[in-house]
């Protein structure tokens, strides 16, 4: 039996056995041009962030500039606010090696469990 969902208060609903869900934004990076120096990123390297979790199970990149998470936050705070669709670029602080292009996705329904993130195919890349 399909689980039916209420509407409740805003962002927070509830499936018909009373499991919580809530909506979360979700957004791809996607580098579009990489020095030859960067010793991490390449162009075409993707990641996706969602329920503010970087999810390593779609992501082409497994290591991270540090340089680069701070200004990634920053961008990452802003886009998920915007439109679905919208997108901003952004140019590493480390001599601008690397330039990397942050869009919105739709949202997702997503269960409030710890550890939980849903995986969907269509955000993968």
């Amino acid at each position: 039996m399909a689980e039916a969902s209420v509407e409740q208060s805003g962002r927070w609903r509830e499936t018909a056995p009373g499991r919580p869900l809530t909506k979360h934004s979700v957004v791809r990076f996607t580098v579009i041009r990489a020095a030859e120096a960067c010793p991490v990123f390449k162009a075409g390297d993707v990641f996706v962030v969602r329920q503010h979790v970087l999810d390593t199970e779609v992501s082409t990149i497994r290591n991270f500039c540090f340089h680069s998470l701070s200004d990634l936050y920053s961008v990452y705070k802003r886009v998920r606010s915007k439109a679905i669709g919208s997108k901003e670029t952004m140019d590493c602080r480390d001599k601008a090696m690397v330039q990397f292009e942050a869009e919105r996705l739709a949202d997702e329904d997503t269960p409030l469990h710890r550890g939980e993130v849903s995986r969907t195919a269509t955000h993968g890349g």
